[in-house]
């Protein structure tokens, strides 16, 4: 019975990690999308921009757990300014 326990353990340790990426893609695409149309371009090209600079992990992945807790304006204004802000560095 041990066995059986673990595997579901195991099976819903899995569940939740997979439900985690996909509520941070999920995420990522909101925002991208919204810094996009306040930046008035296409979300392609502000991915591939954030991307250049590493924003799309460093900044919508990695800081998930705060971003996701703020509004879409909020988020969206954070990545316009972030990408300006990098971009400058380059």
């Amino acid at each position: 019975m041990r066995i059986f326990a673990a595997k579901i353990a195991i099976y819903m340790i899995e569940q939740d990690i997979h439900n985690n990426e996909a509520e941070k893609v999920h995420f990522a695409v909101m925002a991208i999308g919204a810094a996009a149309d306040l930046m008035g371009i296409t979300p392609s090209e502000m991915h591939n921009r954030l991307d250049k600079v590493g924003l799309v992990k460093n900044l919508l992945f990695d800081l998930y757990d705060v971003e996701h807790t703020q509004s879409l304006e909020y988020v969206a204004e954070d990545v316009v300014e972030a990408l300006n802000n990098w971009e400058k560095t380059e």
